[in-house]
């Protein structure tokens, strides 16, 4: 699950992700910096965008660090 912490479902999606967790199943959980609602929808082809579609988590908050 990816979101942003401007997501307006964000906590939802959290809370969603931690049930499925604590009832055994199988979740990995994103929350992008600097990520709005459905941002790798309507922007695929931002940096963002790219690395939540591609690349992942890991590169973004590298590119982040820089």
């Amino acid at each position: 699950l990816d979101v942003g912490p401007a997501e307006l479902f964000r906590d939802e999606i959290v809370a969603y992700a931690s049930k499925m967790c604590e009832h055994g199943g199988q979740v990995e959980l994103h929350v992008w910096p600097g990520g709005r609602y459905a941002f790798d929808v309507f922007t695929p082809s931002s940096a963002l965008g790219k690395c939540a579609m591609g690349r992942g988590w890991l590169a973004w908050s590298v590119l982040a660090q820089q």
